[in-house]
């Protein structure tokens, strides 16, 4: 006896097109639907009244905690023979500002840091060549003409960013670190260029207090001792 004569195969059911488009994007088993189209045949309507149970929403992920906040530190750095040795540099020429005493303090001061420095200015973040050694004078021409280039390195990988700013009172008590640099330090001079504010912040768990404060020394005694940058 002929094996398809004994077991018929079943016919394929009728429906829609847009009936079997519902069913396979909701998940709906065919062979549980009876239809109510003409000789049985599967519509829409018949989908949408079987529609698989929707599924249950995932458990809502636990929201992060915030990042540990940095560590801030400040000092009160005198600019006492900073300006004197200005002065004396002026009469031979040579033009000394609180710009090139701080980039190269910072330099001094992150020496064992591996990772670059960038300084900002104007909303924007070029590299300090201090680490370089090029001379004070050289150094001081690469500043502007990244600005006039506009360089903007706030991609590039740095350990620290160096902002100098002006105040003739407010000084801010901590300011963030930049993203991708692990320190920021910030000057904020005097109107009388007297006495300057330095303040360090650190990203939370980057470093530990006691070398902070080690880093924060530093860049103090390097802008007091000013004439050992200049070598």
């Amino acid at each position: 006896m002929n094996a398809a004569a004994t077991f018929p195969m079943q016919a394929r059911r009728a429906m829609s097109p847009y009936a079997r488009r519902l069913a396979k994007e909701n998940q709906v088993d065919l062979g549980e639907l009876a239809g109510c189209g003409r000789d049985g045949r599967i519509v829409a309507a018949d989908v949408l009244a079987c529609q698989a149970p929707v599924a249950e929403s995932p458990p809502e992920q636990p929201i992060p905690p915030p990042r540990v906040p940095s560590s801030a530190f400040s000092a009160v750095v005198s600019l006492a023979d900073l300006n004197r040795l200005s002065a004396e540099a002026a009469r031979v020429g040579l033009d000394i500002a609180v710009e090139d005493a701080a980039s190269r303090g910072a330099s001094a001061a992150l020496a064992g840091v591996p990772g670059g420095i960038v300084l900002e200015v104007d909303g924007r973040q070029i590299m300090i060549s201090a680490a370089a050694g090029l001379p004070i004078g050289a150094e001081r021409r690469l500043r502007p003409k990244a600005l006039d280039c506009g360089t903007d390195v706030s991609a590039e990988p740095a350990v620290a960013s160096l902002l100098i700013l002006h105040s003739a009172r407010v000084v801010p008590g901590a300011l963030p670190v930049l993203p991708g640099r692990v320190l920021r330090l910030v000057l904020v001079v005097n109107r009388d260029s007297a006495q300057a504010h330095a303040l360090l912040s650190v990203e939370g768990g980057a470093m530990t207090e006691a070398r902070a404060i080690a880093v924060l020394e530093a860049f103090v005694d390097a802008l007091e001792q000013p004439l050992a940058l200049l070598a």
